[in-house]
This record gives structure tokens, C-alpha cells and sequence, in this order.
């Protein structure tokens, strides 16, 4: 069955028996719903970490600009943020379980896949998702969340990009 968790891997690892014993990232990718950027940063943003116990500090958010498939996929009042917050490994019980916390405190239900064999050379790996059609007036009017605990590849491998191909941590566009 852990075959079957969609976690991506870096092409060009080498494949190893021995279980992940390096760091950890937590990547977070969420659209909020608002009328402007300015909004996002002084009012949306700042209830997101209120919620999350901000976990990368304050303003440590990059703004992602998408241009959707289709012109009627995305509402063009939504806004993608992503962060990467890096964890020391290895990987202990309490990571999961403080992840946890801060998703449920974020919104009540969301769709969990995970592998928690601490034994596969892959590392451990969550991947949790919550979609809301209509956020409503409360802030953060977040609108869709991608999180995942996955491992750092890069602490195996220098040469391996990190999330976004940025290899150093993501930080809001002002």
C-alpha cells in the first residue's frame, strides 16, 4: 500500500535499502481568497499564522503567480502563497503530531495520505488537503491548502533543488 502514496521523488537519487534518517520539510501551499495583495499581506496572512502558530515567522510567505489552463478555473480573487519550513530530523512522533495540531487549528476536516513507515528509505510522508468552496468573511479566507511532511532530500544530497528550485527559504513578494 505505500506504493501507492503520490509523493514525488528527486530523479537521480540513488536507491538505498537503509531507512531516511536526514530532515524534514513541511511545504505549504494555500490560496486565500481577497480582493488584493495589500489585503492578503496586512490581513489574511497574518491570521493564517495566527492559526498555524506561525511556523516559518512572520512574512516568510512567497506570493506564487499562476496562469490557469483555463480562464474559468481560478477565481482571480484568490492568491497562492507557498513557504517551506524546515524541520531537523530524523523523523520523531511529535513532528506529526504538532503538524497536526496546526492543521486542525487551521480548518476542522481535511483529506490525510500518508506512509508512516519510519523503516522505508523514502522517509516518512503526509500529505494533508482541505478545499472550501466559500470561505465566508473570516479571515484567513483560505480556499485551498496543499501541506506535506516530506523529507529533505537535499540533506542527503546537496545537488537536489529545493521546493520551488529555490534552495533557500521562501519569503512573501512585497
Amino acid at each position: 500500500m505505500a506504493g501507492d502514496v503520490p509523493q514525488l521523488l528527486p530523479p537521480g537519487l540513488p536507491e538505498s535499502e537503509t531507512p531516511f534518517w536526514g530532515d524534514y520539510d513541511v511545504c505549504w501551499s494555500v490560496y486565500i481568497r481577497c480582493s488584493n495583495r495589500r489585503k492578503l499581506r496586512e490581513v489574511h496572512i497574518l491570521a493564517l499564522d495566527r492559526a498555524i502558530k506561525e511556523p516559518h515567522g512572520p512574512r516568510k510567505w512567497t506570493y506564487e503567480r499562476e496562469e490557469p489552463i483555463e480562464p474559468a478555473e481560478r477565481n482571480p480573487n484568490e492568491h497562492r502563497i507557498v513557504a517551506l519550513e524546515k524541520i531537523s530530523g530524523p523523523y520523531r512522533d511529535s513532528l506529526l503530531s504538532d503538524l497536526m495540531r496546526r492543521l486542525y487549528n487551521l480548518a476542522p476536516n481535511w483529506n490525510i495520505t500518508a506512509r508512516l513507515d519510519e523503516d522505508d528509505p523514502r522517509g516518512i510522508y503526509v500529505m494533508a488537503r482541505h478545499v472550501k468552496q466559500d470561505p465566508g468573511n473570516k479571515t484567513p479566507a483560505v480556499v485551498d491548502v496543499l501541506v506535506e511532511l516530506e523529507p529533505d532530500w537535499s540533506s542527503i544530497d546537496p545537488s537536489v533543488g529545493r521546493y520551488l528550485g529555490s534552495g533557500q527559504p521562501i519569503r512573501i513578494a512585497k
